[in-house]
């Protein structure tokens, strides 16, 4: 944000929009959207609020969209930490891998995630579809591990995909959320093998402990 001067963030509009978003998420995720201001947004980007104003219509698609492209970098993070294992990995690795990343991200940036999980939870407003469109792609990563599981008999065969995507994403945000709002250190190492093991167990077609090389190549 500091290497822009004044001049490109008033001339460039997709760079400025970029600016805009990421300042106004760190702004939400500290403060939350009640105490969040627009000024102390614009301020922190060096621009007016007339000027924020041509990007969005008011402080809800503001929020929305900062929080989508927050997502994004979260959605970019879990591949990487998914694709770190190989290609070769099985399923059940993959598996491992995605409830790592989901945990990792987390301990990483709670604000972010404790901001989606509140918003996520909301009534439907007209931006709702910004996070639905992200949450999507995100639910796609895991569906694809299952199915794949599912059909190389790694995981039970008759798994219902869906729910099955809900209770993992949505159990870990329900046993990690309130650790966040508690602001208690989320230690990866210490949660994700307790996670890990329900769902492998409930998961794996032949269910068994997960051992020190499971868990071990997550770490890795």
């Amino acid at each position: 944000m500091g290497d822009m001067s004044g001049a490109s963030i008033h001339d460039d509009y997709e760079a400025r929009e970029i600016l805009i978003f990421r300042s106004a998420l760190a702004e939400f995720c500290s403060k939350g959207y009640e105490r969040a201001s627009i000024s102390s947004i614009a301020a922190s980007v060096g621009v007016s609020e007339a000027l924020l104003y041509k990007h969005v219509k008011g402080k809800q698609e503001l929020l929305y969209r900062s929080i989508a492209l927050g997502y994004e970098d979260e959605l970019a993070q879990a591949l990487a930490e998914i694709a770190s294992w190989g290609e070769g990995g099985s399923h059940t690795r993959k598996l491992l891998a995605f409830i790592r990343a989901h945990i990792l991200g987390w301990s990483r940036n709670p604000g972010f995630h404790l901001l989606y999980f509140h918003e996520s939870r909301k009534p439907k407003s007209e931006y709702t579809h910004l996070l639905s469109e992200k949450s999507r792609q995100y639910f796609a990563v895991l569906e694809t591990i299952l199915q794949g599981g599912a059909r190389s008999g790694d995981f039970v065969a008759s798994l219902d995909f869906h729910i099955a995507c809900d209770l993992i994403i949505g159990g870990i945000d329900q046993a990690l959320w309130w650790r966040a709002e508690k602001k208690a250190p989320i230690v990866l190492d210490a949660i994700f093998p307790k996670i890990a093991e329900v769902f492998t167990r409930a998961l794996l077609r032949e269910p068994r402990p997960l051992g020190p090389d499971d868990l071990g190549a997550a770490g890795g």
